[in-house]
């Protein structure tokens, strides 16, 4: 997570506001301050994380095969594309 003088300073806000923000977080158990390290994403919340993430993915993988079917794009070549973007040859 990004300190607080740098949070503060990308939304142009108070450092009083982005360190208030931050002991909120942690008082909610969000995120751990570390003294002199930095403030991190709390363990047991990188599983909540990663369900959002994947909520999020399978919204855009359902959207992209509309879009494959309106389209004419056929499975087979769905996937291909997806492959090849996850390869990095898809531009």
């Amino acid at each position: 997570m990004p300190s607080i003088r740098v949070l503060a300073k990308e939304l142009k806000i108070s450092m009083l506001t982005a360190k208030r923000a931050y002991d909120e977080l942690e008082a909610e158990g969000f995120v751990n301050s570390v003294q002199g390290k930095g403030n991190f994403v709390a363990p047991q919340n990188r599983e909540f994380l990663r369900e959002a993430y994947l909520k999020k993915m399978e919204a855009l993988l359902q959207e992209a095969s509309d879009l494959a079917a309106m389209a004419g794009v056929d499975d087979e070549a769905l996937l291909r594309m997806l492959s090849n973007m996850l390869e990095g040859r898809y531009e």
